[in-house]
């Protein structure tokens, strides 16, 4: 199923039952319109359609009303509402804005067909930054990486015209089919950037190890927030040996109260600035995790934690950080800091945490 099938089926069934017809492009805009969007240009900038998903969406009636009144298409209200109804629910259709597609396929919470979100993607978002960088973001999620990283020796043995036996030629197959949706998915990222979004230059930092997005210098206010993960990138600066955008990402972690990113940045700035570190404290005691005090739990095989008697259990957790002592005066000043930061927060999901702000 696509967007696409989905206006035709739409334009089929309305046209079948009025004697005025249902055009094809009042169809996308109604459909754009059930989803809550004003048009169709506004959705296919920031959302995409996606299909088979765990739950469906329903009509927002009120932009919806708005619109069929737009288009003159009242004469048909009823039907019009039904019919789309109707397949939305066959289709289990969910539209989703590009910031929170992106933050679930980061996060692998997004419940949905793979096969059918990459159709999705590429036939409703290919032409902005943003679509393509969840496009690529999809593909590499779909691949195998697990697999690709296995010998390919029957790959290489089938491209030198080898003929292989029925197993052989599965494993030459889909080590294949890996590469190609890695080529496709890095190609992606560049159109990505291409097209003015940096999000595409760091998925070739993090995924092919590409050292544009540190060499461009960009920073946490070039991205929103819901769409990169701050300890990952500080880990590749590390790994790339860019001390300064290490520190600069430790600190936008720091700054969305990533308990572990507070955590390094305390253990690792204690001889340069104390009092800075035992405001970081106090923001994560703030936060519900004080990291001067251990915190340890028993999991199981997996790294879950363990509820129960059966089975073998490991202790996993954080000793406490010891921070040398400070004055009356600066603890006061370390405690109104954390609060301005936990403040900043909870208004606005970014505090900006910076040892110069002592």
């Amino acid at each position: 199923m696509s967007l696409k099938s989905l206006a035709f089926n739409l334009a089929n069934r309305v046209s079948d039952n009025n004697a005025t017809p249902l055009t094809r492009s009042h169809a996308y805009e109604l459909i754009a319109a059930a989803f809550g969007y004003q048009s169709y240009a506004a959705f296919s900038q920031t959302a995409v359609a996606l299909f088979k998903c765990d739950q469906h969406d329903h009509i927002n009636h009120p932009t919806f009303i708005n619109r069929l009144q737009q288009l003159h298409c009242t004469h048909a209200a009823n039907d019009i509402t039904q019919s789309l109804q109707v397949l939305i629910e066959e289709n289990a259709v969910r539209a989703v804005t590009l910031v929170d597609l992106i933050k679930g396929l980061n996060s692998g919470d997004l419940l949905c067909d793979e096969e059918q979100l990459i159709l999705s993607l590429e036939e409703q978002s290919s032409k902005t930054g943003l679509g393509n960088y969840a496009l690529g973001l999809a593909l590499i999620s779909s691949a195998d990486l697990d697999q690709n990283e296995q010998d390919p020796y029957w790959y290489n043995q089938l491209k030198m015209g080898r003929a292989l036996g029925p197993n052989e030629e599965i494993f030459a197959c889909e080590y294949q089919a890996n590469i190609k949706r890695l080529e496709r998915a890095k190609q992606c990222f560049i159109q990505s950037a291409q097209l003015g979004c940096k999000l595409g230059l760091l998925g070739l930092t993090l995924h092919f190890n590409d050292n544009q997005f540190f060499e461009k210098s960009i920073s946490p206010n070039d991205l929103v927030y819901e769409t990169y993960d701050p300890i990952e990138i500080a880990n590749m600066a590390q790994d790339m040996d860019y001390k300064i955008e290490y520190s600069s990402w430790l600190l936008d972690a720091c700054g969305h109260g990533n308990i572990e990113a507070i955590r390094m940045v305390a253990e690792k700035m204690q001889d340069d600035s104390l009092v800075f570190c035992h405001a970081l404290a106090e923001l994560s005691a703030l936060l519900g995790e004080d990291i001067r005090q251990e915190s340890f739990c028993m999991v199981d095989e997996s790294g879950f934690e363990k509820y129960d008697d059966y089975g073998p259990g490991y202790a996993d957790g954080y000793y406490a950080i010891e921070l040398r002592d400070i004055s009356n005066s600066d603890k006061v000043l370390a405690q109104s800091l954390a609060q301005k930061w936990l403040t900043e927060i909870q208004q606005t999901g970014r505090a900006q945490c910076e040892s110069s702000q002592l």
